[in-house]
């Protein structure tokens, strides 16, 4: 068994270690404010573009570890036409991608 606190040691600690206290405080869905936090919209200029508001969340990943995302501008997304003619429902996604 190991044990680990923020203060124990001289090297780096696991990961798990360090996002232990935030991956149990996350609610489901992991906004901090949901009403406020990284609100989708259409963008300006119209089409087939949506724009991402500022926010703060927790994402947890597959181990169950969450990491804090910060987004502190507005992010635009283009959304690909639709060329297949079947109806469909886009979702814009907030997720880690922990190999990059």
């Amino acid at each position: 068994m190991a044990l680990y606190t923020i203060r124990s040691g001289i090297t780096n600690h696991p990961e798990t270690s360090v996002l232990q206290s935030i991956s149990d405080m996350v609610r489901t869905g992991g906004l901090v404010n949901p009403s406020s936090d990284f609100l989708v919209g259409e963008a300006s200029g119209g089409g087939l573009n949506v724009s991402v508001g500022i926010g703060n969340a927790y994402v947890k990943g597959a181990n169950t570890n969450a990491y804090p995302v910060r987004l502190t501008t507005t992010y635009n997304q283009a959304i690909s036409p639709n060329t297949s003619g079947n109806p469909r429902i886009d979702a814009i996604v907030l997720y880690i991608d922990l190999s990059a």
